[in-house]
């Protein structure tokens, strides 16, 4: 039997639990508190920039949880104590991690062989070879890849082609650009002198040795077959879940989706719950995300925890019972 969830919850658990620290979580964090509800967010590292109402738990780890929307009972553990935190609903927006595609491709990583974070995250005059003039991105080969994916590529060589004159290709299994601004995105990228190379049935042939790589491709628009040798390939990263993820899954006795995160592959789910009333799975938590899918999440859950908050949710009371 279905019932309301009381109007009035108790003034201890009037809480918000948040776990992790991402920019979704500090998203959800600010906007819960500045509607006066009490947030507490525990975070594995140090949390910064955080608004001065939100009580923060520095390097804090779930281990426990019991009880269910409205009144949960968390068990935190920071370092070598233990504390319990009662919340109305708890929100994880804990990261993932990017891990790199080159053994699908038959590489091994290297001076001339990057993952794309380090590519996006460091010194261009450091990782290019000296005098290096091209760049080669692989991308959704022998996985399937997402419009977020395909949108960290495409800026990456955006940036390497029209802001540093670089010659650069981006070979492609499937390019996603199923979200709003990244059809654009392509043609930006088309524009700023990026060349594209589409794999349907075949994939390019790689030779890689301690000096040089060697990649021999069919292009099929062309029908012809072409050599080249970068100075830099760069590899494509495939968003997985990490460790604390698979942690939290754990603790909350949440289903995953097929590759580990928190929001089973079931339409029913979207666009933040878990098959758990009051706990509630956004942005890295459930996947690789653009900003803006991961700013929608930030304030689907914030609306759903007010709705908890309100007494305007939905849970089951009883368990059926046969007579």
């Amino acid at each position: 039997m279905a019932t309301e969830a009381p109007s009035r919850i108790d003034s201890a658990t009037k809480n918000v639990l948040i776990l992790g620290d991402t920019a979704c979580a500090r998203r959800i964090g600010e906007d819960l508190e500045t509607r006066g509800i009490p947030v507490i967010l525990a975070a594995r590292g140090t949390p910064s920039d955080m608004t001065t109402g939100i009580e923060v738990l520095a390097h804090a780890t779930a281990t426990a949880c019991r009880g269910g929307i409205g009144d949960f009972t968390v068990s935190i553990r920071q370092g070598d104590k233990t504390s319990e935190q009662r919340a109305a609903a708890v929100v994880i927006a804990e990261n993932g991690l990017m891990a790199p595609t080159h053994e699908a491709c038959g590489l091994t990583l290297s001076p001339n062989v990057r993952p794309l974070s380090g590519i996006m995250n460091g010194d261009l005059s450091e990782i290019l070879p000296q005098g290096g003039k091209s760049v080669v991105f692989l991308h959704s080969l022998g996985w399937e890849s997402s419009p977020a994916a395909a949108e960290r590529v495409m800026d990456a060589a955006i940036t390497l082609s029209g802001e540093h004159g670089l010659k650069t290709y981006i070979f492609t299994g499937n390019l996603k650009v199923a979200r709003n601004g990244l059809e654009k995105r392509y043609r930006a990228a088309r524009d700023a002198g990026v060349i594209f190379a589409k794999f349907t049935d075949s994939r390019p042939e790689i030779r890689q040795t301690a000096s040089e790589i060697e990649m021999s491709f069919f292009d099929e628009v062309t029908r012809r077959t072409f050599t080249l040798t970068p100075d830099l390939v760069v590899v494509d990263e495939r968003f997985v879940p990490s460790p604390e993820l698979s942690d939290l899954r754990s603790v909350f006795k949440l289903h995953g989706d097929p590759a580990g995160f928190l929001q089973a592959d079931n339409v029913h789910r979207l666009s933040v719950t878990t098959n758990r009333k009051g706990i509630y799975a956004v942005g890295p938590a459930r996947g690789l995300q653009g900003e803006d899918v991961q700013l929608a999440d930030a304030d689907a859950a914030a609306i759903a925890v007010t709705a908890v908050l309100e007494g305007r949710v939905l849970h089951a009371s009883h368990r059926a019972e046969i007579n």
